[in-house]
């Protein structure tokens, strides 16, 4: 109920700051503002209107995955916002860990969701999961962080940096050939001879017949 309620009082915040915004966008639309004083309809609320219609029809067709992105990615992205604008170090080393936890999961989820698919009610053991990993009474993000990832980072800094120099130097190596085979293809000879192909191609279509004496419009 804790964090339900905290991302209801901060939704209610923001949605009154862009209610406030729509209706200053909505003023200085001149051929809309008199649409809407037409009707008696303020044009931020005719916005507002608008907005609600498609976030209703997203809910019909998407409910659970927008449930999904609020607790997951929105109310975490206000909550961190807030700790940088307020300079909390201690909010924001929670919330970074948060996301770094987040990531992880991601990536995770990513090369095994075909395995994770199969275990019954998976889509409310994630929900709940990340729930723990926010909350500030279970603080599950910082407690994954501190106990399992910063311990195996420290013991294999070496291997992890080996690791993102060498995908580091592979990428640059496979960019550079590309770059020497882009100018290889771009080369003079390459265009000349590509521009003598597209000649004979031409020249094949207009010519269907080409030598053949068979051909019909020589016997006109």
């Amino acid at each position: 109920a804790g964090i339900l309620g905290l991302l209801v009082a901060d939704i209610m915040e923001h949605v009154q700051k862009v209610l406030d915004d729509l209706e200053k966008f909505g003023q200085s639309q001149p051929e809309f503002k008199k649409f809407c004083d037409k009707y008696g309809v303020p044009p931020g609320a005719a916005l507002a209107g608008i907005l609600g219609l498609l976030v209703v029809i997203g809910v019909i067709t998407q409910g659970y995955n927008i449930l999904v992105a609020l607790i997951t990615c929105v109310y975490p992205m206000l909550q961190s916002i807030k700790a940088i604008e307020k300079k909390d170090n201690d909010t924001t080393n929670r919330w970074l860990s948060f996301w770094t936890v987040f990531g992880l999961y991601q990536t995770f989820e990513m090369f095994f969701c075909c395995v994770l698919d199969f275990i019954p009610y998976y889509s409310i053991v994630r929900l709940i999961f990340f729930m723990f990993l926010m909350l500030p009474q279970t603080n599950g993000a910082q407690t994954i962080y501190v106990k399992v990832i910063q311990p195996l980072l420290k013991e294999h800094q070496k291997e992890i940096e080996a690791f993102v120099q060498k995908v580091s130097s592979q990428a640059s190596a496979a960019g550079k050939d590309l770059v020497d085979k882009a100018k290889e293809a771009s080369s003079t000879e390459n265009l000349v001879k590509a521009a003598a192909k597209v000649q004979d191609v031409k020249e094949s279509i207009e010519t269907p017949y080409g030598n053949d004496p068979q051909d019909p419009k020589k016997d006109d």
